[in-house]
């Protein structure tokens, strides 16, 4: 049997603040551990904002995907440098996905306009 070079492509939970319950790590502390893993491909950088509920309002949503777009831009050469595509920024779900598209999202998670909502 013959083993196959396998690549498996990957989006990092970008970081958004010590505060933020759905927070990753910087982009640069990842890039260490990725350079001595093979196999893996960084496309980009993924986020969940902080519920809109608990927010109050869609538009408060827009803070933390414009921060995402910023770390997506701001590590972008080096992602490149180690051989990543970094492409995309997938950002937004059902409730808030068109800010999120506004403030630069390459992908969107709409699966409850799409579905409905979850049964229990």
């Amino acid at each position: 049997m013959k083993a196959e070079c396998l690549t498996c492509p990957a989006l990092h939970r970008g970081f958004q603040g010590a505060a933020h319950p759905r927070s990753g790590r910087r982009p640069d502390a990842l890039f260490d551990e990725v350079r001595v893993t093979p196999g893996l491909s960084l496309d980009g950088l993924m986020c969940i904002a902080p519920d809109v509920h608990a927010l109050g309002t869609v538009e408060a949503t827009r803070p933390y995907f414009k921060h995402l777009a910023q770390l997506h831009a701001e590590y972008q050469a080096d992602a490149f440098a180690l051989g990543h595509p970094w492409r995309h920024l997938s950002m937004g779900m059902t409730g808030d996905f068109e800010i999120a598209v506004e403030e630069g999202a390459t992908l969107v998670r709409v699966g409850r306009a799409i579905f409905g909502e979850r049964r229990p």
